[in-house]
């Protein structure tokens, strides 16, 4: 592995080839557990039991690190998800109970997987390099959320719950094998492991991380009215079936790429990261809203990609930050507890977004949630930049050579 501020990540290419393949499986898992348990089940709040299960194993990640407990490398942890969904096809994918535990088993992989790859990729990466590594990383999942979506939306229509999970099981093996392509250690980082108030404390101690997180988990909270709403707008105002709800998460995921690209083309772009975070969110929302409010499929897919062109800056814009402010021994740690955050405010979003879900309209909760995100981003946004800060600087492009 090369050292820190000297040379690109190594394997550069199995890396976000292996990271693509993940996200592609991970997606493709969340739009069959979505629809599937809908459709066995009819009801928003078995959906949000199913997402619940996902989600638990990232509170024990994101407090302990990702390798309390468990040693082993990205390879053999994606090996071990293949196995899980090889279980459920014996097991029975048409029971809506089997999905929800495969979706338990599952989180708790995934949960280690993603902060361990960001943070071998920000160790492996010059440190005026990591804002373009970290949008590589954006364009590479987001490319796998793009495929993962569509495929399972066809092959659910197309083939049923068994050609589905043969499939996924399929996409877990071929991403194991990306990653046995790329150098990386064993991780066991127990000398180096936080207590979380520790990790949380390395998390804040910038305004703009602290401000950054504060939005994240605000809008974190309205998220699963998309989540949710979306497949029941797709079954009952669009009735486009699985496929329809494949193709919209698909388009919202070619967006987000197109839009990182743009803007990586952009001069000059990773000084304007901290903006571009408060913009990102609340184009976000204002497309909740019109998502919400539109009467046909095709409108909706069009407000689709107004709402998520930005939304890869988020990540990059906060990746970065931490690359480049925390210690490279204690970054697996603080993307873990990232994850935990986020995913801790989605849960309580998914038990209060259930509960309306079943006395409203999706339409009416989906624009409700949109204007909360963006009054959210537009008061702490302002409240930041009221302020004098002493952040340092993200680092800038060398012009001469199109590089960092």
């Amino acid at each position: 592995m090369s050292h820190p501020g000297t040379e690109d990540l190594p394997s550069a290419r199995s890396f976000y080839f292996a990271v693509g393949v993940s996200y592609a499986a991970d997606n493709f898992f969340q739009t069959a557990l979505l629809w599937q348990v809908l459709a066995l089940t009819h009801s928003p709040l078995w959906m949000a039991a199913a997402l619940t299960m996902e989600f638990v194993p990232t509170i024990v990640v994101g407090t302990t690190g990702p390798d309390w407990g468990h040693g082993g490398s990205l390879a053999q942890w994606t090996i071990i998800e293949a196995f899980v969904i090889l279980v459920l096809t014996i097991a029975s994918p048409r029971r809506a109970i089997v999905w929800i535990a495969a979706a338990g088993l599952l989180g708790w992989y995934s949960a280690r997987i993603i902060p361990k790859a960001q943070s071998l990729m920000m160790q492996s990466t010059a440190t005026n390099r990591r804002p373009l590594a970290s949008a590589r990383f954006e364009v590479a999942s987001r490319s796998g959320r793009i495929v993962g979506p569509l495929l399972a939306g066809g092959l659910l229509a197309l083939s049923g719950p068994y050609g589905t999970v043969v499939a996924l099981m399929a996409l877990l093996l071929a991403a194991s094998l990306l990653w046995w392509r790329v150098p990386q250690p064993v991780f066991n980082d127990a000398a180096t492991r936080l207590q979380w108030h520790e990790a949380l404390s390395a998390l804040t101690h910038q305004d703009f991380l602290r401000t950054g997180f504060i939005v994240r988990m605000l809008t974190n909270l309205a998220w699963p009215a998309f989540t949710l709403g979306i497949p029941l707008l797709v079954l009952d105002r669009w009735h486009t079936q699985s496929i329809g709800y494949g193709v919209f998460r698909s388009v919202w995921g070619i967006s987000a790429v197109l839009g990182t690209l743009i803007v990586m083309r952009t001069r000059h772009w990773s000084r304007y990261l901290r903006p571009f975070y408060f913009l990102s969110w609340a184009l976000t929302g204002l497309g909740f809203i019109l998502i919400g409010l539109s009467g046909n499929y095709v409108m909706a897919l069009l407000m689709t990609i107004l709402a998520s062109i930005g939304s890869p800056l988020v990540h990059v814009a906060l990746d970065t930050e931490i690359g480049q402010s925390i210690p490279p021994d204690r970054q697996a740690h603080i993307f873990a507890l990232q994850r935990l955050l986020m995913n801790g405010m989605n849960l309580i979003g998914l038990a209060l977004i259930s509960i309306l879900l079943t006395h409203l309209k999706a339409s009416f909760v989906l624009v409700t949630s949109g204007i909360f995100m963006v009054g959210s981003t537009v008061f702490w946004g302002a409240w930041y930049y009221r302020k004098d800060h002493t952040d340092p600087k993200i680092l800038p492009i060398n012009q001469s050579t199109g590089r960092h």
